[in-house]
């Protein structure tokens, strides 16, 4: 399920709030899901989880978090469940960019499904299973033309890649580590927060703490947009800066990555006309701020 749904980025942009999440806390939508219409939230994810533990007679109970009292399509949702002797919680979205709906397409440790017996023979027990299967389906994706991503690169492979070569590597500068992360994200089957998800990888993995620290910086926002029957969608603003952010702000050149339509550079007074403006907005979510933009509502009080 996590390999073949994906996190709604519309639900994602508004914050979880507004007029645009009404369909999914209608519990009718949910049969709307298929391979096409993909986009899911944690709360239709579980259900359609639970359906499936169902019918194969595995009891679970499912948590709709919630201030007050557990509400369909309000707060947070996970389930437990049991199967044999182990207690199992099950959550697909820890994290909205970092759960296990995008690490699952990364093949990297699942982070939502836990064994939550206290005997540690009885967790480590699961873990062997768990890892077992999942080992297994991602060796079967190896061979298959589907598969979004086969593994999550090291730095070594992506700068051989890049160079056609498996030796002699030599320093890689800025633009090309950025050239080679947007490469790597066209590449792969895989849209909206997914892809945006993927983008925030491999700056891990491209760029070292130094660079991350002055010269990149990468935050996903919410553009304003009507189309599809959706009013929004979550992007990436990329800032580089060669010389570091501190040293000369004037130098930092900036980046709009969507997931629909690539990467295309943009000047500081585009991209703080699109704040302005509102058509570009901070998510309450997005970390890092764009250095150099400030929002709408800054603005406006100066």
């Amino acid at each position: 399920m996590c390999k073949l749904l994906t996190y709604d980025d519309e639900y994602f942009a508004v914050n979880q709030k507004g007029p645009a999440t009404e369909k999914h806390k209608d519990v009718n939508y949910v049969s709307n899901i298929n391979l096409t219409n993909n986009r899911v939230v944690c709360f239709e994810f579980n259900l359609i989880y639970s359906k499936l533990l169902d019918e194969l007679g595995i009891n679970f109970k499912a948590d709709y978090q919630n201030f007050v009292n557990e509400v369909y399509g309000s707060g947070h949702a996970n389930l437990e469940f049991r199967s044999d002797k182990f207690l199992v919680i099950a959550d697909s979205v820890t994290s909205i960019l970092l759960g296990d709906i995008m690490r699952a397409k990364l093949n990297q440790p699942l982070v939502g499904l836990k064994c939550i017996n206290k005997n540690k023979k009885t967790q480590q027990e699961f873990k062997n299973a768990v890892d077992k299967i999942y080992k297994l389906i991602a060796e079967q994706e190896l061979n298959s033309s589907d598969a979004p991503i086969n593994h999550i690169e090291t730095f070594e492979e992506l700068i051989c890649e890049y160079q056609q070569t498996t030796s002699n590597i030599k320093p890689i500068s800025l633009d090309e580590k950025l050239s080679i992360l947007i490469e790597k994200v066209n590449s792969k089957k895989i849209v909206g927060v997914d892809s945006l998800s993927y983008v925030l990888q491999l700056k891990k993995i491209l760029f070292d703490e130094e660079e991350k620290k002055n010269n990149i910086s990468i935050s996903i926002i919410r553009k304003n947009e009507y189309s599809d029957n959706r009013i929004a969608t979550a992007v990436a603003i990329i800032a580089l800066n060669k010389i570091g952010f501190d040293a000369d702000k004037s130098q930092t050149e900036y980046y709009y990555y969507n997931p629909n339509s690539g990467l295309l550079s943009i000047s500081q007074e585009e991209l703080q006309k699109c704040f302005y403006e509102k058509e570009f907005e901070y998510i309450e979510t997005s970390d890092p701020r764009i250095p150099g933009i400030q929002d709408s509502e800054v603005l406006k009080k100066r």
